[in-house]
């Protein structure tokens, strides 16, 4: 095989950007199904059934999907910028899917 001199990146391939934008996109709907459905479950509820109820969450309320990928968002950037603070947006990220959760209609 011929590499480039520079290596692969996501721009040196043919519809490269596009598909890092939809792996991205993708990404982030299942971590706020993720945090969503940490936010639904119960002790002693299937996790199963938590997740399927996030996913009816994420799809009838996406006012609160937004507002949940935007903390995402801001957790990664705080933490890239200061990697200790990974750990405790992990606690700020679940106080705001509780939230989102709370003032869901679903």
């Amino acid at each position: 095989m011929i590499y480039p001199a520079g290596g692969w990146s996501s721009t040196s391939r043919p519809c490269g950007p596009a598909v890092l934008a939809g792996c991205a996109t993708v990404a982030a709907a299942a971590a706020v199904v993720g945090l969503r459905a940490a936010a639904a479950w119960r002790p002693g509820a299937s996790w199963r059934r938590a997740i399927a109820h996030a996913g009816r969450c994420a799809a009838g309320a996406p006012r609160g999907s937004q507002l949940l990928a935007a903390a995402l968002a801001a957790a990664a950037a705080g933490a890239w910028a200061l990697p200790p603070l990974a750990v405790p947006m992990t606690g700020c990220l679940q106080l705001a899917a509780v939230a989102v959760q709370r003032r869901s209609p679903l």
